[in-house]
């Protein structure tokens, strides 16, 4: 009986620093392994996400860049929140917001389905995104890339305020470019020559 208890003993702590070994390598601070959140709770995190999706998705086929923000159109943009993933978040030194999420992709490559998004917003008294504005699309991309991407950007962004070195690296960058710039007054990318 003492040796069984001894091997059980022996089995438990074995594979208890095995569990725990797991949780240090899966819990590092970079993107993709864990979700920098400033101090938000779910229910706030998850209108937050509808929030920025509003800015960042696909419009509603019968909205306009104008009508989009208006409560008639937020369950398109509730349905989309399943395609879309936070990555990172994180408060500013100005109390603004820097964050990079997956969004879907147009690619012929099932597992290019994805593209990254890397932005900045601050909130107003009544915690409501203003001063919105998309950074940079990352090329559709497989998850691991994807994610180097997304940490890559970020770090940058957040020693730098700045992403402006990184912008000619096609592999990081797809917009903007020569081709895209994106409109602040419209929240969307638009066309060099478009107007």
């Amino acid at each position: 009986m003492k040796n069984l208890l001894l091997y059980l003993f022996s089995f438990v702590l074995i594979l208890s620093s095995c569990v725990e070994k797991n949780v240090k390598e899966n819990t590092d601070s970079t993107v993709g392994t864990s979700f920098r959140n400033p101090g938000f709770n779910a229910d706030f995190m998850d209108s937050l996400m509808v929030d920025i999706i509003t800015y960042v998705g696909k419009k509603h086929a019968h909205s306009t860049f104008e009508t989009r923000f208006t409560p008639e159109f937020r369950n398109h943009y509730i349905e989309m929140a399943d395609d879309f993933e936070m990555k990172e978040i994180i408060l500013t030194p100005d109390s603004g917001y820097y964050f990079y999420m997956l969004r879907p992709a147009r690619s012929l490559d099932p597992d290019k389905n994805k593209r990254g998004v890397l932005g900045k917003f601050r909130l107003d008294q009544n915690n409501k995104i203003n001063d919105f504005q998309e950074l940079v699309n990352t090329p559709p991309g497989n998850m691991e890339t994807l994610l180097k991407s997304g940490k890559t950007l970020m770090s940058m962004l957040i020693e730098a305020g700045s992403v402006d070195s990184l912008l000619q690296d096609k592999n990081l960058v797809e917009w903007p470019d020569g081709r895209l710039y994106y409109d602040k007054q419209r929240y969307e990318w638009r066309y060099v020559d478009a107007e």
